[in-house]
């Protein structure tokens, strides 16, 4: 314990060091579609129990603790926006997404739906709703807001 300043940078370095950690599988199929499947279904992805069980009591303290809040947007964060951000990245590269789509924007669509489909309606996050949420962020969603993007800026 002696080794942590604080007991927010203990558990931000458990949570790094844990094997259930929330985590983004760096995938590159070729296909965003395939990618975020492979991403949200792997091992300790966004549908992994044990994943979600860690990730409930992160939102509870994140909300409770200023500290440990910090910390957490400090040092467990980044590294996972950069490898969601890199899948997003290529996407765009390959124009499976418009060059105008808010990349930060569009990589919080699946772990918003995920998370509020489990803590909020406590609904299982199996495969089933996989599909077609995937289908409306990759198509509908970056059709409608490339489209936005594009007419906004003309």
């Amino acid at each position: 314990y002696r080794r942590w300043n604080t007991k927010a940078d203990l558990v931000v370095d458990a949570l790094n060091r844990a094997k259930c950690r929330p985590s983004v599988i760096d995938s590159d199929t070729g296909s965003l579609r395939d990618d975020l499947i492979e991403t949200t279904c792997a091992n300790f992805g966004l549908n992994d129990a044990r994943t979600l069980d860690v990730l409930a009591s992160v939102i509870t303290a994140l909300h409770r603790d200023k500290e440990f809040a910090d910390a957490f947007h400090e040092r467990f964060l980044p590294p996972r926006i950069a490898e969601s951000r890199a899948v997003y990245e290529r996407a765009r590269e390959r124009g499976e997404i418009p060059a105008a789509v808010d990349v930060d924007l569009i990589s919080a669509v699946l772990p918003a739906i995920v998370t509020h489909r489990q803590f909020v309606l406590r609904l299982p996050v199996d495969t089933t709703p996989w599909d077609a949420s995937l289908s409306w962020i990759v198509t509908g969603y970056t059709l409608a807001f490339g489209a936005y993007c594009c007419s906004a800026a003309a």
